[in-house]
């Protein structure tokens, strides 16, 4: 088994630490789960963006009118 993982190009310990991981999983759930892993660092920069939208919100003064709020978003724009 060694040699077969030396020719794979891994340590033991990877191998070892990856079939725990993942030994039992079928590979399609693998798959999903590799998946959801690389989506998650996107997904929490999109909650970041999204909380400091909200932040910035927050600070209008609520007696402020829709458009006034439209006309400071258009000429901060461009």
């Amino acid at each position: 088994m060694t040699d077969l993982i030396r020719q794979m190009g891994i340590t033991e310990q990877t191998y070892y630490r990856s079939k725990k991981t993942y030994g039992r999983l079928e590979p399609e759930q693998v798959r999903e789960m590799k998946q959801v892993l690389d989506e998650t660092p996107q997904l929490k920069k999109l909650v970041a963006g999204f909380n400091l939208d909200k932040a910035v919100l927050q600070d209008v003064p609520s007696n402020w009118s829709a458009i006034v709020i439209i006309e400071l978003v258009c000429h901060a724009g461009g």
